[in-house]
């Protein structure tokens, strides 16, 4: 079972494009796993980072 977030579970929790999570993962240098070719994205990083993001910046999708 994971522990982490995937890139679809970040888009669909916050209502963000997925385009998005992954340039949020990327800037803001998310911890991340592997399990095959999935990718998960560590909880606490990623909750950091979406309560910080302006409202308006996540609605624009850029």
């Amino acid at each position: 079972m994971p522990r982490g977030l995937s890139a679809h579970d970040v888009a669909q929790i916050w209502s963000v494009p997925l385009a998005r999570v992954y340039r949020l993962a990327n800037a803001h240098r998310w911890r991340r796993y592997r399990e095959g070719r999935l990718t998960f994205y560590h909880p606490d990083d990623v909750a950091t980072t979406m309560d910080a993001v302006q409202p308006e910046e996540t609605e624009s999708g850029g």
